[in-house]
């Protein structure tokens, strides 16, 4: 148990990087004492933030006095949340470390290792859990008014709570490196497994959800929200069916709760064992690279200096099947996000213009879009492998637009399949279509020069984990809450300008993104150049 404790607290020390944050604020005694203070500030505002939306959306079930449905709302989707974030970063936070020279060569039993390393990786599901579980039982309990045995079970249920899915999330990435381990498009397949599986669950939930759908015909508002509620617990019990337990037992009924936690405490333990049997030959399986057997040299052929960039970064994104689920997730939600828009748009009890339909459409597009650019960590991911691509002879402007234009190849796709879906469905005119597609392309550049000078600023080299940079380096934070702001700019002005006239919106927008791409490429071509120079990895 000792070693066990040793190695948590080194793993989540050099996870969060503490020891250099605890240098920077040894520097400034005010700022070392106010730190903390921060962030307990932040943690605290960002809980209420959500607990604030959650209180307007269980409103509805507050209404109908469904409390049993407000639990199982916020403990599935608090489930499905960790499941999303474990399934693509399990792989490399268990078997893809630099460190197992290291621990292996310690008198440490592999079962500890494990269970240290899942440890960590709880940390991080713990903190996704509680931002949706910690507001729901507050909210569950200001109307409810449950005893001390309510609170005290809740407590036991967060802790037992990410078990089932860390194990299932794990379990998943574990068989999936057993199977792959010696094929030759290895990570390829893990990507595309990874958004099959994604979009295998998008449409179950979708199947279930619209299966459901009630018929308002004679009845009163009252009735037609139990329905809707009633619709929405059958679909998360059908998604997530351990979690029924979970709020049964919460509510009413210890026994379900027991049941709950052993199904989820039994199969952790179970796979932690599996796995230290068999750690060292699940870590050699991940640093498997294929060879080809037969391979014979051919006549190599030349192509230009950014063609020959673009299909490095196109090769180095797919070479690590979580990096490549965390960056293309965003725009494939953005068509998901829109076609929901599009389906239910005909059924609100308002009519608008369908050129304002296109226009909201647009702004899910740019918003699920710059969730994450690929240029945010594109300079941070090369890692202590920079010094190759800084030694080449190769100008800087042509890296950093090979870079630019990946961002942009990996969301046109999904551009293209929100303009057919808005033409298809609202018919507008030649002008619009174009403009549509033309906005999208131009945030799209800005995002990416403006997200590649942010990792200038801000990079990341001497990361263990390429999963760590994408998820908890300062340069994502960055660049995903200011795009954010940029799309709110662009959304508020849109929605001020297009009462004028839809083309002058578009033209001005158009021109307002054009010139930010000017200023961040000329900031790229000086300061960008000589950051760039100075990076050593």
């Amino acid at each position: 148990m000792r070693n066990f404790w040793i190695l948590f607290k080194v793993n989540l020390i050099n996870s969060l990087k503490l020891n250099k944050l605890r240098k920077g604020l040894s520097k400034n005694r005010f700022t070392q004492a106010l730190f903390p203070i921060i962030a307990v500030i932040l943690a605290l505002i960002i809980i209420v933030a959500i607990g604030l939306f959650l209180f307007m959306f269980f409103g509805l079930y507050i209404a109908v006095e469904d409390y049993y449905g407000m639990l199982l709302f916020g403990f599935v989707v608090s489930n499905l949340l960790s499941l999303f974030t474990t399934i693509s970063i399990a792989n490399s936070y268990l078997f893809v470390s630099k460190d197992y020279e290291l621990l292996m060569s310690f008198p440490i039993k592999p079962k500890t290792i494990i269970a240290s390393k899942l440890s960590n990786l709880l940390i991080l599901n713990y903190i996704l859990f509680a931002l949706l579980y910690i507001p729901t039982i507050i909210i569950y309990g200001i109307f409810t008014s449950p005893g001390i045995i309510f609170y005290l079970l809740s407590i036991v249920l967060f802790i037992v709570g990410p078990l089932l899915v860390v194990t299932i999330a794990s379990a998943i990435s574990y068989f999936l490196n057993l199977l792959l381990a010696r094929l030759k498009y290895k990570n390829l397949i893990q990507t595309v497994f990874l958004f099959a599986f994604f979009l295998g669950f998008m449409y179950l939930y979708f199947k279930f959800y619209f299966g459901f759908i009630p018929d308002g015909t004679g009845q009163d508002e009252l009735e037609l929200i139990r329905q809707s509620i009633n619709r929405l617990t059958s679909v998360l019990e059908k998604v997530f069916y351990p979690g029924k337990w979970a709020a049964i037992g919460l509510s009413s009924n210890y026994l379900y709760l027991l049941l709950y936690i052993g199904i989820s405490i039994v199969p952790f333990l179970g796979f932690i064992s599996i796995v230290s049997k068999n750690f060292s030959k699940a870590v050699a399986r991940s640093r498997i690279s294929y060879t080809n057997k037969n391979f014979v040299l051919t006549e190599q052929k030349s192509s230009g200096q950014v063609k020959a960039l673009i299909k490095r970064e196109i090769k180095f994104l797919f070479s690590n099947a979580s990096v490549a689920l965390n960056l293309l997730t965003g725009p494939l939600i953005s068509s998901i996000m829109a076609f929901i828009y599009i389906y239910n748009s005909g059924t609100f009890p308002f009519e608008l213009d369908p050129r304002v339909h296109m226009l909201i459409v647009l702004g899910i597009t740019l918003f699920m879009s710059s969730t994450l650019a690929t240029t945010a960590n594109s300079i941070s991911l090369e890692g202590k492998n920079l010094w190759i691509i800084k030694s080449a002879p190769i100008e800087e402007m042509r890296i950093f637009t090979a870079k630019i234009l990946l961002n942009l190849l990996v969301a046109l796709p999904f551009f293209i399949i929100n303009t057919i879906l808005v033409t298809v469905f609202f018919k507008p005119g030649i002008i619009d279509i174009l403009m549509f597609i033309i906005i999208a392309v131009l945030y799209n550049l800005f995002d990416g020069t403006y997200s590649l000078f942010i990792n200038l600023c801000f990079p990341k080299l001497d990361w263990d984990n390429p999963v760590r940079v994408v998820k908890q380096s300062l340069s994502s934070f960055i660049t995903i809450f200011s795009s954010y702001i940029v799309v709110a700019g662009i959304s508020i002005a849109a929605f001020i300008l297009h009462k004028i006239d839809f083309t002058i919106m578009y033209l001005l927008i158009s021109i307002i993104l054009i010139a930010l791409i000017s200023v961040f490429v000329i900031i790229l071509k000086t300061s960008g150049i000589k950051m760039f120079k100075r990076l050593k990895a």
